[in-house]
């Protein structure tokens, strides 16, 4: 059996990784550009000055070359392009994502600004690295902006959603909420919601972004993540080409798990004040179940139920769970199912819980 050989990773490859993360970067601020506002020319200034700190602190990074921070970006630009790096390979990757974060801030700057783009932009000395990217042209002026009925535009201050992501994935980590097996389809969810959605700060999705995330999510074939055909295409290209093979959807249930995994991370975000309400809330309605009537599984009866908490996992155990004796151990297997009996849940869906959450 012969090995297939990986594509090499020199400094060209490296450049044209970082300039196509880099011009994904820059379309996905344009999207959160076009429904970015501000109450008052007062809020407009203020982001222009917050967007001015911005670049300030991420040319201080590429200063002080703090390529740990980005290191995790560029492995995943790495793995995300079918290639391998090394410990020295992934340090270059995270200076080069350095100086792109710098660019991208730059960018956001004189488009916050409202500079007119000419020969690029204008205000900072650019990244000659980057020269050529440039975001797409819908920039509006300065009378533009100046135009806007007042009262009629919104401003945040929110994170982007892909840093509160990261955020959130870290505490789950940290408190080991998750396994290696949660982390991964989790981040891949997230990735999807912010390739259709955009990078917006948390608190301006509204319920509708998430129930027409979900329709497209609905929409994806079983093996989008595994097989060839599919797995190095973005989200609206493996839609595109699962409508053109005639694939069949993912069943329902992994629907309701993934959009799941979304509402934990936004009730995350309102425990930390970054958004007011869930916007996954009432969002969606299940899909219909039309499996014929014999492939459903029917609920259970009163008699079941009674019967099943009156089994040794709950009334004692000895050796085994399901063998008689004075033990009762209070844990994941005793509590979640009391948890979804209650609650109305599947298993699945409390299993995600903290403390708090109860």
């Amino acid at each position: 059996m012969t090995a297939t050989a990986r594509p090499s990773l020199g400094r060209v490859e490296l450049v044209k990784l970082a300039k196509d993360w880099l011009r994904a970067e820059i379309e996905a601020l344009e999207r959160h550009l076009a429904v970015m506002a501000f109450k008052s020319e007062q809020a407009h200034i203020d982001e222009i000055g917050n967007a001015a700190d911005r670049v300030a602190a991420a040319e201080g990074l590429v200063r002080d070359k703090a390529t740990p921070l980005a290191l995790e970006t560029a492995r995943h630009i790495i793995s995300e392009a079918g290639m391998r790096g090394g410990k020295v390979t992934e340090n270059e990757m995270a200076m080069l994502v350095l100086r792109g974060w710098a660019e991208l801030q730059r960018v956001t700057y004189e488009r916050v600004a409202a500079f007119v783009p000419t020969n690029g932009y204008g205000g900072f000395r650019h990244d000659p690295l980057f020269a050529g990217i440039s975001p797409m042209a819908n920039v509006p002026s300065a009378n533009q902006v100046a135009s806007t009925p007042p009262g009629t535009m919104q401003t945040s201050t929110a994170p982007l959603v892909s840093v509160a992501m990261s955020e959130f994935v870290a505490t789950r980590l940290g408190k080991k909420t998750w396994g290696s097996t949660s982390q991964r389809q989790n981040e891949a969810t997230y990735k999807r919601f912010r390739e259709w959605c955009g990078d917006r700060p948390v608190d301006l999705y509204r319920k509708a972004d998430l129930a027409d995330f979900a329709d497209a999510y609905a929409r994806l074939p079983p093996e989008h993540a595994t097989a060839p055909h599919y797995r190095t295409l973005a989200f609206r290209e493996i839609l595109a080409e699962a409508e053109k093979r005639k694939a069949k959807r993912i069943i329902e249930k992994t629907v309701a798990r993934n959009f799941g995994a979304l509402s934990a991370f936004f009730r995350w975000c309102v425990k930390k004040d970054y958004c007011e309400k869930n916007p996954c809330t009432d969002a969606r309605e299940p899909a219909k179940d039309d499996r014929p009537a014999r492939d459903r599984q029917p609920p259970w009866t009163v008699d079941q139920l009674n019967a099943l908490f009156r089994t040794p996992a709950w009334k004692g155990f000895g050796k085994k769970r399901y063998l008689p004796g004075d033990k009762v151990e209070k844990d994941w297997f005793y509590w979640l199912p009391l948890i979804s009996l209650f609650a109305g849940t599947r298993l699945a869906e409390p299993a995600g819980l903290l403390l708090a959450d109860i």
